[in-house]
């Protein structure tokens, strides 16, 4: 069965709770890595979408806050 764009979403959204959840005590390439066995997707759309969401939140992180400066 294929997923519908908003079951999509919500595993996106999933992979972006666990990515902000997890520690980053290493190289970014082994917080990746580990990405991998803590998808809980078994379809490949789905993993690749829970997987997605999980690495831009590690790489949030990483980067720090994106603010805006403020206009006076």
């Amino acid at each position: 069965m294929i997923p519908t764009p908003f079951q999509l979403s919500r595993l996106y959204a999933q992979g972006w709770k666990a990515g902000m959840a997890c520690e980053v005590d290493g190289p970014i390439a082994a917080v990746l890595a580990r990405a991998d066995k803590l998808n809980p997707c078994t379809a490949d759309l789905e993993r690749e979408k829970w997987t997605q969401g999980f690495t831009e939140a590690v790489r949030r992180k990483l980067d720090g806050p994106q603010r805006r400066r403020r206009q006076v």
